[in-house]
């Protein structure tokens, strides 16, 4: 009978003990190795940036990419949804969410992400900031004025310096490197759709647009005057495409954010 009892015990013991490291497991979930490559937007090239984590209980943690090649690695539980914030100070803070795989086993997931890192010199936004041929701000840019002042209150690194054109609105009259061959009607209109309103305008005619817009952009940025030493406004008069450094910008903005300075507050 005491044989039996022990058998019995030991038996229940070994169902119980299954049982609890099920729970276990099911309550720790699988975890996945979450890895991949954080690069800047605008050039490509890799970002040393910290990375923090929030997981689904509010729990934060913090890693750091590879100074180098801009790699990371981190184990996290398989089907769960974390928050990721990219912090440095020379990087414009943002907030994704990383969706880890539902996976019944241990396994890798690639994940890349881009930031925008703040360069001297190089642009970071880049907009068609005004109603065409006007001075007067459209309602998008009107919008961004609003994300504008978080980005300067989040980042305190960078100056910012932003640079108003006509580009919009005229161009240089284009030239021509072969005989232009008779058009059709609907070939002559594809030509037409995308002219400036102006291809050939006095000098007068720029400056005057671009220093009306200049007005209307420093009374919109009024609202931010206690950032004024981080913010300077310039002209530009030309008709030659956007280009600073390495990066060209061919869209015709009439309006480019650029970082004037850069430097390292807990420094």
């Amino acid at each position: 009978m005491r044989r039996k009892f022990v058998v019995f015990t030991f038996i229940t013991g070994f169902l119980l003990y299954n049982i609890c490291l099920s729970q276990i497991l099911t309550t720790a979930g699988i975890q996945v190795n979450v890895k991949g490559k954080v690069t800047d937007e605008i050039t490509g090239k890799p970002v040393e940036v910290t990375l923090e984590i929030k997981n689904p209980k509010g729990e934060k943690f913090r890693i750091k990419t590879n100074s180098i090649d801009g790699t990371y690695q981190q184990i996290l539980n398989s089907g769960e949804k974390y928050e990721i914030t990219f912090l440095n100070f020379d990087i414009l803070k943002k907030t994704e969410i990383l969706q880890v795989v539902d996976s019944k086993i241990y396994g890798e997931q690639l994940v890349n992400f881009t930031v925008k890192k703040f360069t001297k010199g190089l642009p970071v936004f880049s907009f068609n900031a005004f109603e065409d041929g006007k001075a007067s701000l459209n309602d998008s840019f009107r919008e961004f004025v609003k994300t504008f002042e978080q980005i300067l209150i989040f980042n305190r690194a960078p100056k910012f310096e932003i640079v108003v054109s006509s580009h919009d609105t005229y161009s240089e009259s284009p030239k021509v490197e072969a005989p232009i061959k008779k058009k059709t009607k609907s070939s002559a209109k594809k030509q037409t759709k995308g002219l400036k309103t102006n291809p050939n305008p006095e000098p007068a005619l720029i400056k005057n647009l671009v220093d009306s817009r200049i007005v209307s952009l420093n009374t919109m940025l009024e609202s931010l005057n206690r950032f004024s030493l981080r913010i300077s406004v310039k002209a530009d008069y030309s008709l030659q495409p956007y280009v600073s450094g390495s990066v060209s910008i061919s869209e015709n903005p009439d309006l480019i954010i650029n970082v004037s300075e850069i430097n390292n507050i807990f420094e």
